[in-house]
């Protein structure tokens, strides 16, 4: 995947990369401040990680100007999908799996999933960096009017998921002959060593 989407990453220009880079480093602090009022499981630590790994994708294989997606599956109320969106570039799409209500499909109870929470806390968070970010989300929402127009929902169980719907679901709105591949895939649903393998599988 990253040799096919290989850039040179010197003409995208010095200044550019720093601000972009500023403006993301910006957006993880204001995340890792609201984190702390959303439930979940998420060492904030993590967000160093998450922050490196866009850094080398970004400068060295060019990939925030090819039209990309990110995944999650298990959100449950938000709290380790939020640094995701803090790393969005412009025009990239989000995915967050979760069975949420459907929790006969939570075999291992590792985490009853709140939709109506995970919308609450997405727009809350979102809302609080377009106050300092303006470029960062244009305010408009997706067909339910909920959540921003950038990202998908997929309600459901992971292990009878297939690659190409979540595909799909990261494409959706663009054009049908272009597939969006998927930069980081997080992975935090069932803690079971089935499930956990499916999804690594599925990833």
């Amino acid at each position: 995947i990253v040799s096919r989407f290989a850039w040179d990453s010197d003409t995208l220009g010095d200044g550019w990369r720093a601000r972009e880079g500023e403006a993301k480093r910006a957006r993880l602090r204001r995340v890792a401040a609201e984190s702390k009022k959303t439930k979940g499981f998420f060492e904030l630590g993590a967000i160093d990680v998450y922050e490196t790994l866009d850094a080398v994708q970004c400068d060295t294989f060019g990939l925030a100007v090819t039209p990309t997606s990110m995944v999650e599956i298990g959100v449950y109320h938000g709290r380790s999908f939020l640094p995701l969106c803090a790393l969005r570039n412009a025009g990239e799409t989000l995915v967050a799996i979760d069975c949420f209500d459907q929790q006969e499909f939570n075999v291992d109870e590792s985490g009853v999933g709140n939709y109506n929470k995970f919308v609450s806390n997405i727009c809350r968070v979102c809302g609080a960096i377009k106050e300092e970010d303006e470029e960062f989300w244009d305010g408009a929402r997706d067909s339910s009017g909920e959540l921003p127009s950038w990202l998908r929902v997929i309600k459901g169980n992971s292990l009878v998921m297939s690659a190409m719907e979540i595909i799909q679901a990261a494409s959706e709105n663009d054009n049908n002959d272009y597939l969006r591949s998927v930069r980081m895939f997080s992975i935090d649903g069932s803690h079971t060593a089935e499930a956990t393998l499916s999804d690594l599988k599925l990833a």
